[in-house]
């Protein structure tokens, strides 16, 4: 993770598989980014200079000690977390198998391990998501929405932003959800109930 650039960022927000509370990390692979960012999360001081001097404009985005404190033991059970996450998944993805109407999506091509903060599953053209995630909610497997189109939003929209048609964006909107991380947790087996669950509610 966080390989594909100049700089990775990590996110320690509640929702994640790896959380304290809030905060987040960047790793850099130059040291120009790497000042460049310092700064801009350290209300625009320098690195080296004076604790008053602010040579450029930042904000106060500092992860506290108490945050690392939270988040410095977690590393010693991060791969197994995420090894029992991939174990339900291929779980999951072996007994959709006879789902037809629901595939999982693969993983980024390039992908050399998946962390699975959350498994995103596709339903076909045609499936109402909107009654899957009701009907799945009232069978004890709750399913997320995800996130709508960044141009479908008020904030975008209101200020008059030119928005783009973004038919990848629109298409995943309508056909896919989630299952979260915590969900995820649960042993290999119980992912027989998530696609029995699914089965029941395609074909009511």
């Amino acid at each position: 993770m966080g390989g594909l650039g100049d700089a990775g960022v990590y996110s320690f927000q509640a929702s994640k598989a790896m959380t304290a509370g809030e905060g987040g990390l960047i790793v850099c692979r130059d040291q120009d980014v790497h000042d460049r960012v310092w700064s801009a999360c350290n209300v625009g001081r320098a690195p080296g200079g004076r604790w008053y001097g602010h040579p450029s404009v930042g904000w106060n985005l500092r992860l506290t000690e108490i945050q690392a404190a939270l988040l410095l033991p977690w590393l010693d059970r991060l791969d197994e977390e995420i090894e029992r996450r991939n174990a339900f998944c291929a779980a999951l993805e072996r007994e959709l198998a006879h789902v037809p109407e629901v595939t999982v999506v693969p993983r980024p091509e390039g992908t050399t391990r998946d962390s699975r903060h959350l498994l995103m599953l596709r339903l076909d053209a045609g499936v109402d998501r909107d009654f899957v995630l009701a009907a799945m909610a009232a069978e004890g497997v709750p399913l997320d929405a995800g996130y709508p189109p960044l141009g479908t939003m008020a904030a975008l929209t209101a200020e008059g932003a030119r928005v783009e048609p973004c038919p990848g964006a629109e298409e995943a909107a309508r056909t896919v959800v989630w299952l979260r991380q915590a969900m995820l947790m649960d042993a290999p087996e119980a992912a027989g109930d998530v696609a029995e669950a699914l089965a029941k509610v395609l074909t009511d």
